[in-house]
């Protein structure tokens, strides 16, 4: 180390020593005036400052230490005090005084509380709010004036998807199981009739309820996904509400008045709840809950699938030209009453009644221009479809509270359905052709089922249900397909069956950390019965066309057991499932008994209460329709 570095090391040294030996500090304590020792904050100001404030100091628990970090020379400086719920203490200090260590204790007294005046925010209300797995819509948020019925509003609303050919309504993504009136089950699954003519105005909020249960007993226990709407009407308009609408107009080439039609009617009282409609039109709209427009599968159908006979030869679907598919003329008139009576404490019954007849036409022309060289020729294509449905449907369920924990439901639907289907064809290539199609289903169901509540994380459920289906259908086609010059119509013949027969015990339990689980195990007894003939014929004769007939007996019966558990681990909720089965297949030709494992896992994953990633792995094994094992020929 050279000198001159050696001297400026000594002079930063003595600099530093002499700058802490003279630092100015200060030191106490802060109390109140019963000693407790308190949280404050110590102010430094300075008078002259434009800031005023130079330093501060954090008193914790009463005690503080603190070198000041600024020369204060020639000036005094204010030492400002303040703690929460104490009036502020302020003192000066005078600059002399500052060349060495001082001490305060200071006491702060505490802060008069005065009353101030009434202070009122006013905020605009959210249009919806959550409340666990429900989230609420303010209707009056979303109105705009244009809406007249509940369908109208539900299709603003976000989340909620409404298809209006099938009447489906999804929320996320989400088929819903039913819409309820103020929590009553009133629909079904033909809520599609409540939402369509349920004026908006009766309606105060509308709910969307996730991990919906219908049984009250199994609330909280049964893992269920299911989703369903519930209408809150307004308290002043659900005692009785009666609504008529009539449109009437008239185009310069129509045949008839066009009417659009319709009355209904909304009662409510603590013993009885019902709503009825009665519609009338003939401007191609469908305001019933049954689509006969086209073939499409309602969500009805869809769950009862496996109880009804397959139409082996379908009806036909008229094109859904426009949006509202008003390119189809109609003669609709519908009928439903719903309602539910409280008979006593313990008993109530629920009936559902259909009617509706309609006559469906649509004319569709296609036309086709070709230029080959020097020639040109056109062919066209003129089909005139008339379609005429015909049903009757009644549903009755009876629940009997036998105890607070345990209750009986008994349920029967009868319906009778026809469907008369005509089409003519004109055209420039071929003989003009025409079909005539005749279909006639008659439907029984019925279910008892038993629910005891053992406690409140357990419960087991006894089932019996018991389903026919009776479907005939006759096929008319002018000319004959088969060329014979002595006949000029074919007509094919079909009968089929399908029987059912089904029970179930259920054990359904709940952890204490939340995880659900459920067992099953019961018996399955379907049969399938199929008789087809197809014959061409004449004014006078009819002559059967080889290798046409059919008689076909399908039965499938089986013994089944299956599990499910279903966890939650932070956002994963992860479900691992089995089923066990074995199966006895009988038909006219062969028969065939096999033992089935089938499990599954289910993951999902919640990124948010809008988005979830699922993950679906399993296996599973169908069996055979009877659609796939006719022997003979079907026209």
């Amino acid at each position: 180390m050279n000198v001159n570095n050696f001297k400026f090391f000594l002079f930063s040294f003595f600099t530093l020593i002499l700058n802490i030996t003279s630092a100015q500090t200060i030191k106490g304590t802060v109390k109140d005036l019963e000693g407790k020792s308190l949280n404050a904050k110590i102010l430094i100001k300075k008078p002259d400052s434009t800031n005023n404030i130079s330093e501060f100091v954090l008193v914790n628990k009463g005690v503080f230490f603190y070198p000041l970090k600024k020369k204060y020379t020639f000036e005094n400086i204010f030492l400002e005090v303040s703690a929460i719920g104490y009036s502020t203490y302020e003192e000066q200090v005078e600059f002399s005084k500052l060349k060495n260590t001082l001490v305060f204790n200071f006491v702060l007294l505490k802060e008069k509380i005065e009353k101030l005046d009434e202070i009122i925010i006013k905020s605009k209300k959210l249009p919806f709010s959550i409340k666990k797995d429900t989230v609420i819509y303010q209707v009056s948020s979303y109105l705009d004036g244009t809406e007249r019925k509940v369908v109208d509003l539900l299709k603003k609303l976000p989340g909620i998807k409404v298809d209006e050919n099938s009447n489906i309504i999804k929320y996320k993504g989400k088929q819903i199981e039913t819409v309820t009136i103020d929590g009553d089950n009133l629909f079904d699954q033909n809520y599609s009739i409540g939402t369509k003519n349920i004026n908006i105005d009766l309606v105060k909020e509308i709910e969307a309820i996730e991990n919906y249960t219908e049984n009250e007993l199994l609330k909280g226990i049964e893992n269920s996904d299911k989703v369903s709407l519930n209408l809150k009407l307004k308290e002043s308009k659900t005692d009785f509400s009666l609504n008529t609408e009539l449109g009437i107009g008239h185009f310069s080439d129509a045949k008839e008045t066009l009417i659009d039609a319709s009355v209904n009617l909304l009662a409510i009282n603590k013993k009885h709840k019902s709503f009825s409609v009665s519609t009338y039109n003939n401007i191609g709209k469908n305001k019933s809950s049954f689509n006969y427009s086209n073939n499409q599968i309602s969500l009805e159908q869809l769950r009862e699938s496996n109880y009804l006979t397959d139409k082996t030869i379908n009806s036909f679907g008229l094109p859904n030209v426009t949006e509202n598919n008003l390119s189809n003329i109609n003669n609709e008139f519908f009928s439903n009453l719903n309602s539910i009576y409280t008979l006593s404490d313990k008993i109530k019954a629920k009936v559902n009644l259909y009617y509706i007849t309609d006559r469906i036409t649509s004319n569709q022309f296609s036309e086709s221009n070709f230029n080959i060289g020097n020639n040109s020729f056109s062919t066209f294509d003129n089909n005139f479809i008339r379609k005429k449905p015909l049903q009757y449907r009644g549903d009755l369920e009876l629940k009997y509270n036998i105890t607070k924990s345990s209750l009986l439901k008994y349920e029967i639907r009868f319906s009778d359905e026809f469907i008369d289907t005509e089409s003519t064809i004109f055209s420039n290539q071929n003989k003009d052709f025409s079909s005539f199609l005749q279909s006639n289903s008659t439907f029984i169901k019925q279910n008892i089922e038993y629910t005891k509540k053992i406690s409140d994380k357990k419960a087991f459920q006894f089932n019996l249900l018991n389903t026919q289906n009776n479907l005939n259908q006759n096929l008319s086609i002018n000319p004959s397909i088969f060329n014979s010059p002595n006949f000029n119509q074919d007509v094919q013949n079909i009968d089929s069956k399908n029987q059912n027969t089904t029970f179930k015990a259920l054990f359904l339990g709940r952890k204490e950390n939340g995880n659900k689980y459920s067992f099953a195990s019961g018996f399955r007894l379907n049969k399938e019965l199929f008789v087809s003939d197809l014959f061409s014929k004449n004014s006078i004769d009819s002559i059967s066309i080889e290798n046409s007939k059919n008689n076909l007996e399908y039965s499938k019966n089986e013994i089944y057991s299956y599990g499910s558990y279903n966890m939650k681990i932070n956002k994963f909720t992860i479900s691992p499932n089995y089923s066990f089965r074995y199966l006895m297949q009988n038909t006219t030709i062969a028969n065939s008994d096999i033992f089935l494992f089938e499990p599954s896992l289910n993951i999902v994953y919640k990124i948010d209460r809008t988005s979830i990633i699922s993950f679906d792995l399993g296996l599973n094994k169908n069996t055979s329709s009877i659609q796939n094992l006719y022997e003979r020929h079907i026209l």
